[in-house]
């Protein structure tokens, strides 16, 4: 792989991370949540969602980061800060 790609590649891998990141950010939310809603509620369907919103987001979150060693991997190197 010549130097272009794999500068084009590191900048993937910062905008990835940006978004590894936010995915945490918004699922920590959800968790949040539902942590704050009385116990009452958190059985209800509302708080079911809450919790499934939040594993969706910590697997999307996992996947982003699973793609992010594929590349570094791939590039034979981690981001430049």
């Amino acid at each position: 792989m010549n130097e272009q790609r794999r500068r084009s590649l590191r900048s993937v891998l910062k905008d990835l991370d940006v978004l590894s990141e936010s995915l945490n950010h918004e699922a920590g939310g959800e968790d949040e949540a539902y942590e704050n809603m009385p116990e009452s509620l958190q059985d209800t369907e509302r708080g079911q969602v809450l919790l499934e919103n939040s594993e969706t987001l910590y697997r999307i979150q996992n996947d982003v980061d699973c793609v992010i060693k594929d590349i570094e991997k791939l590039i034979g190197s981690k981001p430049e800060e």
